[in-house]
């Protein structure tokens, strides 16, 4: 008969050893053990217990970390780091243990440490970590590191309605961006999440650069076709250019006519006495009126991030707080800060309405032009 106590005078790493080399019932006799288990587990040198679990099969793995192991383990030091070698253990081996409930609620009090290895988990375990999470009214948004098989168990109507409800819970106007694109795509099938995005101070930007396959009840919408042609020219650009990657291209299209219409429309405001589109004129005559500049409460009033981009609101404001310059030649500066607005944006908008792309690059392949005639 093995006489455990002789063996825990060794070192964890030579011990390690010794159990490897053990026959299979020698190696359940050491890991059954509590002292081995203590031995193991409490360990100043935490590498003997990681060395130790990444060795064993399932079988002698739930042997070594039985209730009582796992009772252990919780109270030890360098959890994270050993919980780490199970969560990263080969899909199967750790299944079990790792839906274990004490389990569980430790993963998720140590998810900014170990959410990331939990990508290739199995819909098995997805499923318990969603259950435990569900359960105990604790945060969805926790489990968005599991990707690969977090979209399958919200194929399931009762899955989905129960991850819909625990959302409506807490802010999940930036946390949607977190999960994967299939399971993105999924929620989107919803209304509650399509009207997520569809709110008014949504950034759609973010899910159309990840890939984002929209519905076609998504793209036909006119909040979200609202979101993109109210967008400045490049990002209006950007963005359709990656819609059109994986997006039904008849409901762009459509999104592209419209957007053009409207470019002709800016272009046929344009003044030429001012030098200005009228939606500048517009702006330049609520900032000024009788000859003189609005007071600064009112200028706060017309709420103008929502019409001007930052820089010149920026210049707007230096204006206004100059005491150097006098009424008169603020209002030149503010017909000047409209007038390179427009210049600007009149290049942006006949790069894109004529060859949908970005100035800078119309620019660039317009200069490549010139110089490859140039050597002929």
């Amino acid at each position: 008969m093995m006489d455990i106590a002789s063996y825990l005078n060794y070192k964890s790493r030579d011990l390690l050893n010794i159990i490897l080399n053990s026959s299979v019932d020698n190696k359940k006799k050491f890991l059954v053990d509590f002292k081995i288990k203590d031995k193991f587990i409490n360990d100043s040198d935490k590498y003997p217990f990681i060395w130790l679990v990444q060795s064993l099969d399932r079988e002698l793995l739930e042997i070594f970390l039985d209730k009582e192991g796992i009772s252990i383990l919780l109270k030890s030091q360098d959890l994270e780091a050993k919980l780490n070698a199970l969560v990263t253990l080969e899909v199967n081996v750790a299944d079990y243990l790792l839906t274990d409930e004490n389990i569980l609620k430790a993963i998720y009090d140590n998810y900014n440490v170990l959410g990331s290895y939990l990508v290739n988990k199995n819909d098995y375990f997805v499923q318990k970590f969603f259950d435990y999470i569900i359960n105990n009214k604790l945060n969805i948004e926790k489990i968005a590191d599991c990707s690969q098989n977090l979209s399958k168990i919200l194929k399931n109507p009762s899955n989905l309605e129960k991850f819909i409800e625990n959302s409506k819970h807490y802010d999940f106007t930036n946390k949607l961006i977190m999960f994967d694109n299939n399971t993105i795509e999924l929620l989107l099938d919803n209304n509650y999440f399509k009207n997520l995005i569809l709110n008014s101070d949504y950034d759609i930007s973010n899910l159309v650069f990840k890939g984002i396959k929209f519905n076609i009840d998504i793209l036909e919408n006119p909040k979200f076709i609202d979101k993109l042609l109210t967008s400045e020219t490049s990002k209006y650009r950007f963005m359709m250019n990656g819609l059109k990657k994986n997006n039904n291209l008849l409901c762009l299209d459509k999104i592209e006519k419209i957007q053009k219409q409207n470019y002709d429309e800016i272009i046929k405001s344009y003044d030429e006495n001012l030098g200005m589109f009228k939606k500048y004129e517009m702006i330049l005559n609520e900032l000024v009126k009788d000859g003189k500049l609005i007071s600064d409460s009112d200028l706060f009033e017309l709420n103008l991030s929502s019409r001007l981009p930052y820089m010149a609101i920026y210049d707007v404001n230096r204006v206004f707080s100059s005491w150097r310059l006098k009424n008169e030649e603020k209002i030149k500066q503010l017909g000047k800060i409209f007038q390179k607005l427009t210049s600007r944006e009149f290049g942006e908008i006949l790069s894109d309405r004529y060859y949908e792309d970005i100035e800078y690059n119309f620019k660039l392949d317009l200069q490549s032009l010139i110089e490859f005639n140039q050597d002929v």
